[in-house]
């Protein structure tokens, strides 16, 4: 050390110049190489780069402190089974294709034509098929989570309520009487075995490509008995027994101010046909 200053004190003043200038570049060039809070230069001026590529579910690239990092985004929820039930061109279409979406039936029968039950995101299904496979009719036996698009099915009715909050008045009051019929399974002496209903049918014209819709009652029985009674009062009970209010009576007449609050349990929607558009006498349907 001591010949270190010895050296020192001999150099000129250019000398000394020189050495402090060679000192200070090395001090320079330490600082700027050494680590800074834990990062060297070069990873703390890196940027992050964030690369967005096309469409709403690609995935986005990010570079951070030198590490690239890929977000994928989550997959969008698969639209309900029930949905792809009930849009259209489903009515017309091949059972074979609507199968292959929500599996096979279980169950069928061949009363009034082959129906075949399916349970569809917990709701049940009944579909309506021809001898050929040709889907002719859709029932939704309605829930709070059951339920369908009027404006998926009967475009030119989509103002109604959505199904699963209907009540018979909702067509009643908003569709012109000569467009929509009302007909019963039973009003008076069922028995036991009888499953009674009351239908509502409307729709089904040229304009509606021929597709009707049946809203269809299951529990209203007090609705019910009110209806049975007026009936009775002015017809007599014979009539109300034999059925003949379905045919030989104004019931659309009889059930306003009496149905109007009925709740829908169940909507069928199926294809016009020709029993629909005939006179329809009580024998056909109740035979």
């Amino acid at each position: 050390m001591h010949d270190l200053i010895n050296i020192y004190r001999k150099m000129t003043i250019m000398e000394k110049l020189g050495f402090w200038g060679s000192v200070a570049s090395i001090t320079g060039l330490l600082l700027f190489f050494l680590p800074q809070d834990g990062n060297t230069k070069d990873e703390e001026t890196l940027p992050e780069i964030k690369q967005q590529t096309t469409g709403n579910n690609s995935p986005t690239i990010i570079n951070r402190d030198g590490q690239v990092i890929i977000n994928n985004p989550k997959e969008p929820e698969p639209q309900p089974k029930l949905n792809k039930v009930f849009e259209e061109g489903i009515i017309g279409g091949d059972i074979k294709y609507l199968e292959s979406i929500i599996g096979f039936a279980r169950k069928k029968s061949n009363e009034n034509g082959e129906k075949r039950s399916y349970k569809v995101d917990n709701c049940d299904v009944t579909v309506g098929v021809e001898q050929d496979g040709t889907i002719n009719a859709l029932t939704l036996f309605l829930s709070p989570i059951c339920n369908f698009s009027w404006k998926d099915m009967l475009p030119n009715h989509s103002d109604l309520p959505q199904p699963n909050k209907m009540h018979f008045g909702d067509v009643m009051e908003s569709i012109p009487s000569d467009y929509w019929r009302i007909t019963a399974s039973c009003l008076s002496q069922c028995g036991n075995t009888e499953n009674p209903y009351i239908e509502l049918k409307f729709g089904g014209s040229n304009a509606d490509n021929h597709i009707c819709a049946i809203l269809g009652s299951t529990s209203d029985v007090e609705s019910w008995s009110n209806l049975s009674q007026k009936i009775i009062k002015e017809k007599g009970a014979e009539f109300v027994i034999n059925f003949e209010y379905n045919c030989n009576y104004d019931l659309k007449k009889a059930a306003k101010g009496i149905l109007d609050t009925s709740k829908v349990d169940y909507i069928t929607i199926r294809v016009e046909n020709q029993t629909d558009i005939d006179e329809i006498s009580c024998e056909r349907i109740f035979k």
